[in-house]
């Protein structure tokens, strides 16, 4: 029993042993791995805050900025705002502020924002203090009123007699040590006064790595510097080793290396958790005494490969059955698309069909309502009434051939096309926008030129469904109509012109009513796309009329295409090939 004891008593003491020498090694390979990270990391930390101290020095000599100084108006303080908002812009800094000398900011990058630097007073910054005095200056803390930490890099501007104010470019850094940790390292920059200002930990965040005096706490206070955690600090022990207190009492064991800062009177550090490099030992110690137990390692592995190989088979079931769920909830739901499009079918054709009988009803309405009147007085003449029953009957008849034309239009298929003269079609259009919108009694006016000086009936057929084109052709009058209304011009025009050339015969409205709006044009023939200002006095309408009309424009194989008249107004031109 006591020799089995010392055995183990004696294989305790070898691996505590090992796992020590290995934590030796593991200390040193890093210490000796990190030395090249290290120059690399301060290189381009010095590169970063150097290469904007140029800017400063250029807006110092700006006449702008000189300007709005010297002679301080509210012209002068919104050049110096868009041009410090510009410079910001293109340099990628976070902030670029003009003070005058008394500290107060007069003009920032950042006016337009809620935290804009403008009329606030920073004189209590040194980089302010040291900049009148002469020179470029610098300066790292949080901001006082945006409360991000920043590189402060302050430059006086002078009327070329006296120092007038400063400029200030503020950078933020606090994302650059994002970048320096690799693994498990941390990076950590601290001042002149040994406060961690960068970290890529915010363990580290502030922390003080020596004791500071009275004199240095007020320094920090009055300056305005950042704020520090007397319980977070940071004690260096010899043989570059740190040992980091944290607010809530909790200590934790480093490996630091150093390197001084050139541009500014900092520390870089790169930290080691020793708690890592000792799990890192023991890994490869762990990996030492795997090469002793192979044989049994081997059985493991294939005791794994085994389980694996029946988790796959399980894992291939399971998915499986996920496929064959998620195809059946597909199925499902492409039904449900297919029953959905097909109520919204429906809804677009009721709404085209109030909307295309809407003006035909008005107009009836209207005869009836003359009608009765005419019937109520005596002595009148019996034509008048016949007329009226004439004209009654007309528009029933086109809200039967309306509503036929609609429902086919919502079957398979087309309806069926024969040659039609187009001028018959326009000639109607006209006559019954004349009647149901007096207004174009006096805004509408027809042109048709002559083909070759004569005029030819076969120069003006086209293959289609008579009603479908008037139909067409009456939501544009209508649209032209409505727009020179909302615009209340004194000279309302509505212009109809068409055309007839080799293969195809054109018709143009046109009309110098309200217009299109730029958002408007992007929808203009989607369904009931409408103009979202109300004041265009547009917006009454569903807005089906010129997406029927391209339908039925598209259906009888032409096109329907808009443009902004020149001077105000719209241009529709429908072009239809010929018989």
């Amino acid at each position: 029993m006591q020799r089995t004891l010392l055995k183990i008593g004696l294989g305790i003491a070898a691996l505590l042993l090992l796992l020590e020498l290995f934590n030796v090694i593991e200390r040193l390979r890093w210490k000796d791995s990190i030395s090249t990270q290290l120059a690399a990391q301060r290189q381009d930390f010095d590169l970063q805050l150097s290469q904007f101290a140029v800017l400063p020095s250029i807006l110092a000599t700006d006449p702008r900025l000189i300007a709005a100084l010297a002679n301080p108006t509210a012209e002068t303080a919104a050049v110096a705002n868009r041009f410090l908002a510009f410079t910001s812009e293109t340099s990628l800094s976070a902030a670029v502020f003009l003070m005058d000398a008394n500290g107060t900011t007069i003009a920032a990058s950042n006016f337009e924002q809620g935290l804009s630097f403008v009329g606030k007073n920073y004189a209590f910054r040194p980089y302010f203090s040291d900049a009148l005095q002469g020179g470029q200056t610098t300066f790292f803390a949080v901001g006082a009123t945006t409360g991000i930490p920043g590189y402060f890099i302050a430059n006086p501007v002078s009327d070329n007699r006296n120092i007038i104010g400063v400029v200030v470019v503020k950078i933020e850094p606090g994302d650059l040590p994002a970048v320096w940790s690799e693994g498990s390292e941390h990076a950590v920059v601290t001042d002149e006064l040994g406060i961690s200002i960068l970290a890529t930990d915010e363990r580290f965040l502030y922390a003080q790595s020596r004791s500071l005096e009275a004199d240095d706490l007020q320094l920090i206070s009055d300056q305005r510097r950042y704020p520090i955690e007397p319980e977070q600090r940071i004690e260096q022990v010899e043989n570059n080793r740190w040992n980091v207190f944290s607010s809530n009492g909790d200590i934790e064991r480093f490996s630091v290396i150093s390197t001084p800062l050139q541009k500014e009177p900092w520390q870089l550090h790169i930290l080691q958790s020793n708690r890592k490099i000792r799990l890192d030992a023991l890994k490869y110690l762990l990996g030492f005494l795997a090469l002793l137990s192979i044989a049994a390692l081997l059985l493991r592995i294939y005791q794994q490969q085994k389980q694996l190989s029946i988790a796959r088979e399980e894992q291939a079931r399971v998915l499986e059955r996920q496929v064959q769920e998620r195809t059946r909830d597909l199925e499902t739901a492409q039904q449900a698309l297919i029953a959905e499009s097909n109520f919204a079918m429906l809804g677009r054709m009721s709404a085209a069909i109030n909307h295309e009988i809407n003006q035909p009803l008005a107009s009836l309405r209207l005869n009836l309502a003359t009608l009765r009147r005419i019937v109520q007085q005596q002595n009148n003449p019996d034509v008048d009434i016949q007329e009226i029953v004439i004209e009654s009957d007309r528009t029933t008849k086109r809200i039967g051939r309306v509503i036929e034309t609609l429902r086919s239009v919502s079957r398979q298929g087309l309806p069926r096309f024969e040659p039609v003269d187009f001028r018959t079609i326009v000639d109607d259009a006209v006559d019954t926008v004349k009647r149901e919108r007096p207004i174009a009694n006096e805004a509408l006016s027809t042109f048709e030129p002559a083909k070759n000086g004569q005029t030819n009936r076969d120069d003006y057929l086209v293959p289609g469904n008579e009603i479908l084109l008037q139909q067409a052709i009456l939501n544009l009058l209508y649209n032209a109509l409505d727009a020179v209304v909302a615009n209340n011009s004194a000279d309302p025009e509505v212009k109809l012109t068409v055309t007839s050339e080799a293969d195809q015969i054109r018709l143009s409205v046109s009309d110098n009513g309200i217009g299109v709006s730029t958002e408007m044009e992007k929808r203009l023939f989607k369904p009931f796309a409408v103009d979202p200002d109300n004041s265009r006095g547009l917006s009454h309408g569903l807005g089906l009329g010129l997406t029927l009309a391209q339908q039925i424009t598209e259906d009888h194989a032409g096109t329907l295409t808009y443009q902004r008249r020149e001077g105000g107004g719209s241009s529709f031109t429908l072009s239809l090939p010929l018989a």
